[in-house]
């Protein structure tokens, strides 16, 4: 009886993460650029019976399992829906890639939201203030007349027409985005199962192309997260309902031996 509580409590507890990661993803449903995440779950180690002292058929050995964990939370990067805002520093990437940022300490992080600011110095930063990895900055340079085309050359245009090209924005594509490691304000940062960035201009070798005036929507569908939410309470009501079965149980089985 105690094993079998032992495990009904396992499910809980990885259902109940599945619940936090429903929650998670409804709880950004308008989070610009937000992608949502869902918890994938697998078995515990299994362990022949007598191993753990308890008695076996002495024919042969019974294994026995140790429940369920979450082994994993893996991130969507479906495309969310492209909104026009008609501000001249909001990039949204039409297809596959993420922008690369530079942190105050040095460090390389990875971002899909294309919301950029123009610091004191003229460089691309994003909210949180990490600077847009790039060759150029927007010094005494009027945002209105600033240009981005779709393979991320950057023009300025003055008043007579007259365009003058200030850099490239680059994307970076990865072997697996699911490797990339998801941290705080929507960054991702490189991890050996995601495997090394490539550098590389938007359209090319499959990359997305950059859209300005837009920002990508959450990729949140709350449809199905309703449908995922339903499903992790049912799990998670049965292995509750498990607990109190397997104490009932071991109630009868106290009670016989009076």
């Amino acid at each position: 009886m105690y094993r079998a509580i032992s495990n009904s409590f396992t499910g809980i507890k990885a259902f109940q993460g599945g619940v936090d990661q429903v929650a998670d993803n409804v709880a950004n449903v308008n989070t610009t650029g937000f992608n949502s995440s869902r918890a994938s779950f697998s078995d515990l180690v299994y362990r022949e019976l007598a191993e753990r002292r308890i008695p076996v058929n002495p024919e042969g050995e019974v294994q026995g399992g140790k429940g369920s964990r979450v082994s994993s939370v893996i991130t969507s990067f479906e495309q969310g829906t492209l909104e026009q805002t008609g501000r001249p520093l909001d990039v949204a990437i039409e297809g596959d890639g993420f922008f690369r940022v530079i942190g105050p300490d040095g460090g390389e992080a990875y971002i899909r939201q294309g919301s950029f600011y123009k610091d004191a110095d003229g460089n691309l930063t994003i909210a949180s203030g990490e600077l847009l990895d790039t060759d150029f900055t927007l010094e005494e340079i009027p945002l209105d007349s600033v240009s981005i085309s779709q393979e991320g050359e950057v023009y300025t245009e003055d008043e007579d027409g007259e365009r003058t090209e200030l850099g490239q924005i680059e994307t970076y594509t990865f072997n697996n985005p699911d490797g990339l490691e998801k941290v705080e304000n929507g960054l991702y940062l490189e991890s050996e199962t995601s495997g090394e960035p490539r550098a590389g201009s938007p359209g090319e070798e499959g990359r997305g192309t950059l859209q300005q005036y837009f920002l990508e929507s959450s990729n949140v569908d709350i449809s199905r997260e309703m449908a995922e939410l339903i499903k992790m309470q049912r799990a998670l009501e049965s292995s509750a309902r498990s607990v109190s079965t397997a104490n009932e149980l071991w109630v009868l089985a106290l009670q016989a031996k009076r």
